[in-house]
């Protein structure tokens, strides 16, 4: 259902006015990367955190190439996945994983229920953790895009040439025909 309500925000441009308020225009890659994950962080600990990557994605990917200067898209993505996740651990509700275990506690423990709210003070210092790591740790486990690598077409003759050296396995075969 989340998914479903990911692609009408998407279709309607509700995201579009999102990525415009809430990302801006920053002046840096760092603070690319914070206007990113803290709004993410707060939008998955209110909604699981699966739908919210799957559609805040086109909108860092798109937003990545209208920065000046560009980002890499792979530089916010990455990012964005872990800024669910992080969010996700803000609030009962923010993952499906934070349900089974309010579940297997209540099991364990029925004077002691995981409430809304009850895993939000070990979710923040778990947020922050990971926004620091990925804010520092992001320019050397995250480098700028290189170009593809592309093959001089002088190459292509000679391995053209080489290969006929070389004959086939069918030729080869005992089966083939004489």
């Amino acid at each position: 259902v989340m998914c479903a309500v990911a692609r009408g925000v998407q279709t309607t441009g509700g995201l579009d006015l999102i990525a415009r308020v809430l990302l801006g225009r920053p002046s840096s890659r760092p603070a690319a990367l914070l206007r990113l994950i803290l709004p993410t962080l707060l939008i998955s600990a209110c909604l699981n955190n699966t739908p919210v990557c799957a559609m805040l994605s086109p909108v860092a990917a798109s937003w990545a190439a209208s920065l000046c200067p560009p980002v890499a898209q792979k530089q916010l993505l990455m990012p964005l996945s872990f800024a669910t996740m992080l969010g996700g651990t803000l609030t009962l509700i923010g993952s499906s994983t934070n349900l089974v275990a309010a579940e297997a506690a209540r099991k364990h423990d029925p004077t002691s229920p995981m409430t809304m709210f009850g895993i939000t003070p070990v979710g923040i210092i778990n947020a922050a953790a990971g926004t620091a790591y990925m804010l520092v740790a992001s320019r050397w486990l995250l480098p700028d895009a290189a170009p593809p690598a592309v093959q001089p077409r002088s190459a292509l003759p000679a391995v053209r040439s080489r290969s006929a050296e070389y004959p086939s396995p069918a030729a080869r075969s005992p089966l083939a025909p004489p």
